[in-house]
């Protein structure tokens, strides 16, 4: 039973994960890692699922800090998406899912 929970729990982590790299992939350039007031981030929240997943992404060099900014008592961690990260999403993401993707976005630049 707590092997069962694990695996969800690892199963969302991935989850975030992936649609944290192809939100990066989609949008060029810096973002930050987490949301903070009106800017959003990567990663909706600094707790549970999200930061497990934000912490592997950043362990494991799927997304790279740039930079960093104070605000008040809150810091902003900048990252952008690695190679390693593009290798991650392309052995994780569904190709049929990454063509109707890539479809949508060719669609809003039409």
């Amino acid at each position: 039973m707590a092997t069962d929970y694990r695996q969800q729990i690892m199963d969302k982590v991935k989850e975030a994960l992936v649609q944290a790299l192809k939100q990066s992939l989609a949008e060029a350039g810096e973002q930050p890692l987490f949301k903070s007031g009106k800017l959003d981030g990567l990663f909706t929240s600094r707790s549970g699922v999200n930061a497990e997943a934000a912490a592997r992404a950043v362990r494991d060099g799927l997304l790279e800090i740039t930079r960093t900014e104070s605000r008040g008592k809150s810091t902003i961690e900048w990252v952008r998406l690695t190679p390693r990260g593009m290798e991650f999403l392309h052995d994780h993401e569904s190709p049929v899912q990454a063509l109707k993707d890539l479809q949508a976005i060719l669609q809003v630049n039409r």
